[in-house]
């Protein structure tokens, strides 16, 4: 059997043991206590980020900026901002990372026109991984084709 076989099965048993509490009084390796320790920060996910809004402007005759800012969530390290060519971003899609105190992000494009879809979510880190909290709701924004 090979050895990834081998820790998915072993995964599972500490999964089914987590889930039945049938590990009262059993001696776990190392490995096994991370899986435990991650399993119980899934209670600390932060807030799903709300006030979410997206603006365009236009700073150039060839170019467009998007703006996406939301409301800041306690105790998040960061925020993810996911962008899409359709509302369930499956065409063109690409995600963004911004860590600290920033509550927006900017994304410029060229003058063609186009419908960009986005979405936030909160992270905070726990241990040294990252925690993901819920996505917000989808926000839509159409950039018309300047004209020279």
């Amino acid at each position: 059997m090979k050895r990834t076989t081998r820790r998915r099965i072993a995964a599972f048993a500490l999964t089914t043991m987590l889930a039945t509490n049938t590990l009262s009084g059993m001696v776990m390796p190392a490995s096994a206590a991370s899986v435990v320790t991650l399993a119980s920060t899934s209670a600390t996910k932060p807030a799903t980020p709300s006030g979410v809004k997206v603006s365009v402007s236009y700073p150039s005759k060839t170019k467009a900026t998007i703006k996406v800012s939301w409301n800041k969530v306690s105790g998040a390290s960061g925020y993810q901002v996911m962008t899409g060519g359709n509302s369930k971003m499956t065409v063109d899609d690409a995600t963004y990372t911004t860590t600290g105190k920033s509550k927006s992000l900017s994304y410029t494009r060229s003058k063609k026109a186009f419908t960009r879809y986005f979405k936030v979510r909160a992270y905070k880190t726990v241990k040294g991984k990252k925690v993901y909290g819920s996505w917000s709701a989808v926000k839509s924004v159409s950039v018309a084709k300047k004209k020279s």
